[in-house]
């Protein structure tokens, strides 16, 4: 954990996500939990996204060729030991959704009480919050029971899905994005 106080919304946003992932009860047996720690998983699995790597082994392997990558994740997402690609996706891939679904809550609660939502209230009623579903890391192999099937002549791709819900306002310049 960093030793000041967290300063701008984005030290602040991820410090709640730290918080959170250190509060995911650890499903591995007792022998396995010297290793890495599920804090370290998550935080590296959310560097991968927030960097935009193309490929969790791609994130792995600049890890490895550049220290200067870990000096950056240590301190800006608290992560002490990054796991290889297979490790972090062994780490992840079991971890209950119910687990992940009080980050959002705590997030958006967070910009709610910063005030940062008021510009996007809708008829002082609510926000305005198109969603979108879309398909990502599309797989021949790789499944879980909320993917979608698309049927290709006679290979079937799996894609995971994830709903996309943004924030606006007619007139504003900003919008905000959220990721589900």
């Amino acid at each position: 954990m960093p030793l000041t106080k967290p300063r701008t919304i984005a030290e602040k946003l991820l410090k709640i996500v730290s918080d959170e992932a250190g509060q995911i009860p650890d499903f591995r047996k007792k022998s396995q939990h010297d290793k890495i720690v599920l804090h370290d998983a998550v935080m590296s699995g959310l560097a991968v996204m927030h960097l935009k790597y193309p490929s969790l082994l791609a994130f792995d392997q600049d890890c490895v060729n550049n220290p200067d990558r870990l000096k950056n994740l240590k301190s800006m997402y608290n992560v002490s030991c990054v796991p290889s690609d297979t490790y972090l996706r062994d780490l992840i891939d079991p971890i209950e959704t119910r687990y992940l679904r009080k980050f959002f809550t705590r997030l958006f609660a967070f910009v709610q009480r910063s005030g940062r939502l008021k510009q996007f209230t809708y008829f002082e009623e609510g926000y305005l919050a198109p969603i979108d579903g879309t398909g990502h890391f599309c797989s021949g192999k790789i499944s879980c029971p909320e993917c979608c099937v698309k049927a290709r002549q006679q290979k079937s791709a799996i894609l995971p899905s994830v709903t996309g819900l943004l924030s606006g306002k007619a007139g504003q310049e900003r919008s905000i994005t959220f990721n589900a």
